[in-house]
């Protein structure tokens, strides 16, 4: 049986066993195997085994498949020792030479038919070689039998300093050309007031800027024609990153991060970007050929007078180029309303191209990027209100924040708001926990640190509060209940022949009432609340659900936030049902940070 070894370019593994005969790879969930870097597109490529044979076959990826160095065209067949490149990884297939008694293959363990993919940016992986080049020894048993790692080693950039980033042309047009980043802020532009000047009639006058914040580089769309494009993604503003490239109009550029020992003559592959996006010349090009198109509109007609008589072949039947030609620019006009966020006008315009294309899946794509954005405007919008009321509510402005996808323009831009919204949002309740601790009131205390942990997990101030406080808390109950009742059998026949006397002492004869401290369940919520704090969710709600008769509200709120952190609605809204006002505040707030939607 083959393996299939991924390693990242940061030299972290990760082994798939291949038991299926069919597997796909790429960023989008759904896939088989899933490769979260952006350079690596949403259907990217399918392993196939026939015949004892492995074939990788590239989906109509935006940056190919590389496989020993040689980029391929469709399906290719693969060995063991074979080097595959996807975008930033490197994969290598390995024959599992372990066999059982009757000389078979040993069998891997089986992944069920629906089990998510598995997602390459968050598995905990093992380095693939040490640095003393010693590989361990479970994985070198793993290793493609071939005399060089997967990954060349790349020479270290000569010298102290290391050199700054590059933008590198890779397109045939200016092929070679390179433009050194070593600015705060570098405009790039058509004319020659700019920092970066490419004289190509697709380029605006001034088309983008790129910009050093916190040594990392981030392009920005300055409003131009043919738009950003990165890794065939259209950007507003989006942080490069090693190995990306930047489409402007007809000319693709290549971004080389500092100290990346790139040359172009060895490791550049120079392409031909005039198709990727339609210049303005370009639509009127295609309006001309429109016009041509309809004035030969009766030689058209009897052409598909024709086609109709000979039909019944069974084949699927292609749009028309009228129709091909109106979809593109109806899909233009949908790129130009999402660019100036007109969301609603873009989904107009993708349903108009799929009522004449149907199968048109770049109008699929696009309107369901448009509706999502659309939705998180809305949160956008409520994240802005809340923070700049008066006065502010960092609470509501923290949720709302969080409701906004991780890939969403909104969500770049409400960042640098956010950050001060979090340090001011932090503060709040820590300020109030330590407040609260001082009072010993230390369930308020724990309400507010459980608040600070869903914005930033690793706070030690505030884990430091709720272990002290959760340390005052413990001999103060048992103090509370022990003396009162040991006397009791004593002062009763005494209390008897009072009445006066008999009111008084008569609560200490009756039964706790239901909101006094139960040690057991105190013992039991606190247990709960330090697995919730570390990210033990399971152990969290089978513990709270031990002290749930005793103490309801303190751990349903448990159950629910952990729900929410597993990604269980029915737990969540369960919980839901069992919480009071202010408790169902709080945990509506941790689910929209999970994206979950309770009501």
């Amino acid at each position: 049986m083959y393996k299939l070894i991924i390693e990242d370019d940061e030299g972290k593994t990760t082994v798939v066993p291949l038991i299926r005969d069919e597997i796909t790879i790429g960023r989008k969930e759904g896939n088989t195997i899933r490769l979260t870097e952006r350079n690596v597109s949403r259907r990217h490529a399918k392993l196939l085994k026939s015949n004892g044979s492995v074939f990788i076959e590239d989906l109509t990826s935006y940056n190919g498949i590389k496989v020993n160095g040689d980029r391929i065209a469709g399906r290719a067949p693969v060995n063991e020792g074979d080097r595959i490149q996807i975008g930033d990884y490197q994969l290598a297939l390995k024959l599992d030479k372990a066999t059982n008694v009757s000389g078979s293959a040993a069998a891997a363990p089986a992944i069920p038919s629906g089990a998510p993919a598995a997602e390459m940016g968050e598995q905990k992986t093992t380095p693939f070689i040490k640095e003393n080049g010693a590989a361990p020894a479970s994985i070198l048993d793993l290793a493609p039998t071939v005399q060089t790692s997967i990954v060349p080693t790349t020479p270290p950039v000569s010298g102290n300093q290391e050199a700054p980033a590059r933008l590198v042309v890779v397109s045939s047009n200016f092929a070679g050309q390179e433009f050194v980043l070593d600015k705060a802020a570098v405009v790039i532009g058509r004319t020659d007031e700019n920092d970066v000047v490419i004289n190509h009639r697709s380029i605006s006058r001034h088309h983008a800027k790129i910009v050093r914040e916190n040594g990392h580089h981030h392009i920005v769309d300055l409003q131009s024609a043919n738009g950003v494009r990165v890794n065939g993604e259209e950007y507003g503003k989006v942080e490069l990153r090693k190995g990306d490239h930047v489409d402007l109009g007809h000319v693709r550029l290549r971004f080389v991060s500092p100290g990346e020992d790139f040359i172009f003559d060895r490791d550049a592959q120079v392409v031909d970007v005039s198709g990727t996006k339609k210049s303005r010349a370009g639509l009127l090009a295609v309006l001309a050929l429109v016009l041509v198109a309809l004035a030969g509109g009766a030689f058209v007609l009897v052409k598909m007078t024709q086609k109709s008589s000979n039909g019944g072949s069974g084949e699927a039947v292609r749009p028309s180029g009228d129709t091909e030609s109106a979809v593109a620019r109806l899909l233009v006009d949908a790129d130009r309303a999402m660019k100036s966020e007109d969301w609603e006008g873009a989904i107009v315009k993708c349903d108009e191209a799929l009522k004449l294309d149907p199968a048109q899946e770049l109008a699929r794509d696009k309107r369901q990027r448009a509706e999502a954005e659309r939705k998180n405007r809305q949160a956008y919008n409520s994240f802005v209100k809340a923070a700049d009321g008066s006065p502010a509510d960092y609470d509501s402005a923290a949720a709302s924040y969080a409701e906004v996808a991780e890939d969403s323009v909104y969500r770049q831009k409400g960042s640098e708001r956010y950050a001060q919204v979090k340090k001011q949002y932090l503060r709040g309740h820590l300020d109030s926990a330590k407040r609260a601790k001082a009072a010993n009131k230390c369930e308020e205390a724990r309400q507010h640190v459980e608040a600070a942990l869903t914005v930033d997990e690793g706070n030690v101030e505030a884990q430091e509060i709720l272990k002290t406080c959760g340390a005052v808390v413990k001999p103060v109950v048992k103090p509370a209940v022990t003396p009162e009742r040991k006397p009791r059998p004593e002062k009763n026949p005494v209390v008897a022949a009072t009445p006066a006397a008999k009111v008084k002492e008569k609560p200490p004869t009756e039964e706790p009432p239901p909101s006094q401290p139960n040690p057991m369940a105190e013992k039991l919520l606190q247990d709960a609340q330090d697995a919730y704090v570390h990210g033990q969710y399971a152990n969290a709600i089978e513990t709270a659900k031990k002290a749930s008769k005793s103490e309801p509200l303190k751990a349903w709120r448990i159950i629910g936030a952990a729900s929410c952190f597993l990604k269980d609605r029915s737990g969540a809204l369960q919980a839901w049902n069992k919480l009071g006002p202010q408790e169902r505040s709080f945990l509506k707030y941790v689910c929209s940070r999970n994206a979950i939607t309770v009501p």
